[in-house]
């Protein structure tokens, strides 16, 4: 069963994710079973989008964002393909 991680403050957007393990299934099944995904190099993009998922929930729980979370999503918004820099530029909005 997973469970779920979240962070309401007043007069901003809720932050939520999924448990790791939850969030892994749902990035491997959409990097690798889309077939519209970019064919770059599958194994990075999914790798990038684990480490977002993962500084999410870190931050979600700690109610802090440092510098290596930041640096991962500026290498995110840089090289990630198209599903990867947009979904770190929401995350970065949020």
């Amino acid at each position: 069963m997973s469970t779920a991680h979240s962070l309401k403050v007043e007069n901003k957007p809720m932050l939520f994710s999924y448990d790791i393990d939850t969030e892994q299934k749902i990035i491997e099944k959409w990097v690798f079973d889309n077939q519209r995904y970019s064919r770059r190099d599958l194994n990075m993009e999914a790798k990038l989008l684990l480490t977002l998922a993962s500084d999410f929930i870190d931050i979600i729980n700690s109610k802090n964002l440092n510098q290596t979370q930041i640096d991962n999503l500026e290498v995110a918004i840089k090289d990630g393909a198209s599903g990867v820099w947009e979904k770190a530029i929401n995350r970065l909005g949020l």
